[in-house]
């Protein structure tokens, strides 16, 4: 479960929809990241980010 609060309006995906034809469920997201650092993500299927589906990303 997530408790931390988005870095950005707009930049969490906390539900993946339904399944596509390939049976895989997808989401896309669009936000502006005004804050130079750099970000962690998360994969928000449960389990899949404590076995290391995570990235960074920085904004400059």
């Amino acid at each position: 479960m997530m408790t931390a609060r988005a870095a950005f309006a707009g930049s969490s995906l906390w539900f993946l929809g339904n399944p596509t034809s390939a049976r895989m469920h997808e989401g896309a997201i669009a936000f502006t990241a005004t804050t130079p650092g750099t970000y962690r993500y998360l994969c928000p299927v449960p389990g899949h980010a404590q076995k290391g589906m995570v990235g960074t990303f920085t904004v400059r």
